[in-house]
This record gives structure tokens, sequence and C-alpha cells, in this order.
């Protein structure tokens, strides 16, 4: 069964192929370290500065994961290094497509091509209207099933990124992880070394991005009111993995707090995560970006106003986000079930909305890949 990560590199391979004499690949797994990188980008030996040597050329680059962005800036740091490295490989008249599901692909692609218009290769970006690591799976059911409901929230947290620790404390200092669907673990070793081996003129990225930001008093004090342990409620079910798309037991609480892998971050960056809630056919908090709900519903989807308190969208200092949502959650938590249950079944229309349009647009999104490479090559 193949996963949106697979399919579409697939897609673009095969469709880049009736165009280009050679078509190479950089994914998820070349990136790090920078050397590696380097390493990938010399193998293809593109020789299009030669004259006799030329050969119609693409190169397909996707990394699904979160970049790394210095604070302020709103070009990653694996831009510049692929910046430096087309320089340093003399890579010339070739095109490369930028797969992208998010906003930040677009940003990419346009740094690029004002900085290596010289060499007189062209980026494109190819945009992903879906979401990522998300598997071609049929639900068991469509049905809201309200009578499920046993619980105000849901929330499954792995905590190896600061705004997932602080939302953890939050719920512990609280005591709302006893009376909720919660499931939240700790990490170990969540200092990890970097990696010494860079190459010393590639600019290296840490091997887990960097996720702090500047913390005021009392986010700090959260911080330190409780300490983390490994927690899962009785009733969230262990037996898929935990970033599979579709979690059934999700249905037992009326909505869904998404914990974003990122959140001082300047894109939203929707994963399989939101999935679980469009899937599950619940409202949901996104703890995560500036703008992710704005963005959903540049996307088609729509929101929840009626039932929660979305502001928190809207506010691009993270401390006070995340202040925010904590704010939200807590009036969530503090609510009546029953008239929960009411607020969410009078926005069913909303709920279904999404859930076909989601997956309405994975259907589509092979023949969606291919007009957007023809509309650029043709």
């Amino acid at each position: 069964m193949q996963s949106t990560d697979e399919l579409v590199p697939s897609v673009v391979k095969s469709t880049l192929g009736k165009y280009y004499k050679k078509v190479f690949y950089i994914g998820n797994g070349d990136w790090f370290p920078a050397k590696k990188l380097f390493d990938k980008f010399k193998s293809f030996d593109i020789q299009n500065h030669v004259k006799h040597k030329y050969e119609k050329t693409a190169v397909i680059i996707y990394h699904g994961e979160p970049f790394y962005y210095t604070p302020g800036s709103d070009v990653p740091l694996q831009a510049v290094n692929i910046l430096d490295i087309i320089n340093k490989c003399s890579i010339f008249s070739t095109d490369f497509f930028i797969l992208g599901y998010h906003d930040a692909e677009k940003n990419i692609v346009k740094f690029l091509n004002e900085n290596l218009n010289h060499f007189h290769n062209k980026f494109y970006h190819i945009p992903i209207d879906n979401f990522h690591h998300f598997n071609d799976l049929i639900p068991e059911e469509k049905e809201m099933n309200l009578q499920k409901v046993k619980y105000n929230f849901s929330y499954l947290g792995y905590n190896h990124r600061m705004h997932r620790i602080l939302f953890s404390k939050f719920l512990i200092k609280e005591q709302l992880y006893k009376n909720n669907l919660v499931s939240f673990s700790t990490r170990k070793n969540y200092h990890i070394k970097e990696d010494t081996k860079e190459k010393e003129d590639l600019i290296g990225i840490p091997t887990y991005n960097r996720d702090h930001w500047a913390y005021d008093n009392e986010i700090l004090d959260l911080f330190d009111s409780a300490e983390l342990f490994d927690y899962t409620h009785p009733e969230v079910d262990n037996s898929k993995p935990d970033n599979n798309p579709i979690q059934g037991f999700i249905k037992k609480a009326c909505v869904h707090v998404v914990s974003e892998t990122i959140f001082n971050y300047p894109f939203p960056n929707f994963n399989e995560k939101m999935i679980q809630a469009i899937n599950a056919k619940r409202p949901f908090v996104i703890l995560g970006p500036a703008g992710s709900l704005q963005r959903l519903k540049c996307l088609g989807y729509r929101t929840f106003p009626t039932v929660i308190d979305e502001s928190y969208d809207q506010i691009q200092n993270p401390n006070d986000r995340l202040k925010k949502v904590i704010t939200c959650v807590k009036e969530l938590a503090g609510r009546d079930i029953e008239d929960l249950k009411t607020q969410i079944n009078s926005i069913k229309d909303v709920l279904d909305h999404n859930y076909e349009l989601f997956y309405q647009k994975r259907k589509g999104l092979r023949k969606t890949l291919e007009s957007s490479i023809i509309s650029i090559c043709q």
C-alpha cells in the first residue's frame, strides 16, 4: 500500500521521464550530513556546460520533513546548502523540480532562482495538494459515532520537541491527562550531539531541528512546574504506529489536539497528525505554527469557530500562541461533555466536508501532479 511519500516521487519521476533525457532524484535520506548531499549531487556527473555532452536533465528534490531555519529567516539552511553545492559541482543548464506539501518550498524556489540564474539553471515548485505520510487506507466507518465519546479531548505527543514538552507539562500540572484521552512519552536522550564530520566548507544542519525560542517567564515557570513521565491512557490503542494516519480511538473524544512536529516555524506544516483528526470527523486545536488554520481554509477545508476559540492561530509570538492554546484546551476540558457533543453534532456538515475533501484530494493526487508537471514542461 503506497504512502504519499512513495507515490509522489514515483509519479514525478515517471512523468518527467517523458520530457528529459536524464532524471535524478534527491530524497529524504540524502540530506544529512551536508557532505552526503554534496556527494549525491556530485555522483550525477552533470556536464551540461560541455556542449557535446549536453543532455536535457532534470533533478527532483524532495524533503518531506521540516526544514531548519535560523531565527527571522524564511529561507532554510538546506536551501543555502543546495546553492553552495550546485556552485561547487558546477551544474549548468539543468531544471530542478522541488516537491512541496508546504509553502516553504515556494520560498526555496524563489531563493534559488534569484541566486543561480547565472548558471542557466531553472527551479520549479511542484505543489502537492495533500498531506504527507498518508497511506491510502480505507477507513472502517464514516459515521461520527458521538455515542462513543467519553472524553472532552484527545492528545498524542512524543516529547522530543520543546512545544510538546511544555504542553505535556501543562497537562500534568493541571491533572488533565487523567480524565482525557491522552498519551505522551519522554525522550531519554533529548540533547543529541551534532555530527562533527561535516565538510567544513558546507553549512551544517543539526541532526534534530533546534526548536527552542526566547521563552518568557510564564513559559519558564511552566517548564519548571512538573517532571515528565511516560503515560498512555488505557483506551489508547497501541496496535498501530503513533504516526498512522487512522487512529480509531480518537472518536472516543470530542476534540483532538493536533500535535504538529514543529511550532516556532515560519510556515504551516501539515502531516498525518492532522489526518487523524479529519478522518475521525472531530474538530481540532493545532499545537503548531501560526497561520495553520488559515492555510487549511486556503486549501478548501473548514474550521470550527463556533466550537473552539481559534484566535490562537493568528498569534505570531510563540510564547503567546502556546499560552493561548493552553487556555483554549483548558476551557474545552472544563465544558460539560453533553453540551460539547451537541456543539460538535451541530457542525456535522463541516466535519463531513473536510473528510470528503481529504479523500477526494488523495484520490486525485496522481492526476494533479501529472497536470502540474505537464503545464511546466509543455
